[in-house]
């Protein structure tokens, strides 16, 4: 990584078409403080298939931006994020002084990331998850879970994963990482992409499909955050409702502004 991050402070523009993504990397993020931008496009599939071949990928980054302009709003002036769903998650996140972005499949600025998940995002105090998420979407680059997982969270960190089948998966790729800050929840996520479906394929297509949200764990770096890790993941839950301290933003994956629709 030493030798990527000396390659890409020379550059302009960098674009990640790697198999997994390094959009959280100290590489990344030094590249951006030299003036770079970065676009994140990991081509990971379960499946072998082309993501330039899914139907996702035709997303209109406008539509995409318009989408997300009530939740920004919501977000940016918040400390605090709960969410709830009607499967029964119920979690609280800290976000005190961390900046709320929007990845839309552009990179207009220099200093700037961009990615093909088309998702808010917010990289959270990491100390801050409490609550419990009841896991129904995909587990990132493991895949679709089977049945509804309970997952509890206490001080930031993942301290329960129900014992089933999709739960030891999980945990053992989690332990795959060798860096108990793979347990660390630091980055919140909406995803906005009305083309995709949480299929459990691409784990950039899951996190970015539309009415779901998104934990991020371990390294959150050049998205804002302060824990650095030997690895980044996500889970994807559906139908979320998301309060802010004064705002609902979104009921069961729904946006409450219908000015956007």
């Amino acid at each position: 990584m030493e030798e990527v991050q000396h390659i890409m402070s020379y550059s302009d523009v960098v674009i990640g078409a790697t198999d997994y993504s390094f959009i959280t990397t100290n590489a990344v993020d030094f590249a951006l403080q030299r003036g770079a931008r970065f676009l994140s496009m990991p081509l990971h599939t379960n499946d072998g298939s082309s993501i330039f071949a899914s139907d996702f990928i035709r997303m209109n980054p406008r539509r995409a931006a318009q989408i997300a302009k009530p939740m920004l709003k919501a977000l940016r002036s918040t400390d605090t994020i709960h969410v709830t769903t009607p499967n029964g998650t119920d979690i609280r996140f800290n976000k005190k002084d961390r900046k709320t972005g929007l990845f839309h499949g552009v990179t207009s600025r220099r200093r700037s990331i961009g990615s093909s998940s088309f998702e808010v995002y917010v990289p959270i105090i990491e100390d801050s998850a409490e609550g419990t998420v009841i896991l129904d979407g995909s587990m990132g680059y493991i895949g679709l879970v089977e049945a509804p997982l309970e997952l509890r969270f206490e001080r930031g960190r993942l301290a329960f994963i129900e014992p089933t089948a999709d739960g030891e998966r999980l945990k053992n790729y989690i332990l795959s990482f060798r860096d108990e800050a793979l347990f660390s929840a630091s980055e919140f996520g909406i995803g906005l992409n009305e083309i995709s479906r949480c299929r459990g394929i691409s784990y950039i297509e899951d996190e970015s499909t539309f009415g779901t949200f998104h934990i991020g764990f371990g390294r959150n770096l050049a998205l804002g955050g302060t824990l650095d890790a030997a690895g980044h993941f996500d889970i994807v839950i559906h139908n979320p409702t998301i309060f802010t301290d004064s705002q609902t933003v979104m009921v069961d994956g729904h946006v409450i502004d219908t000015s956007i629709f």
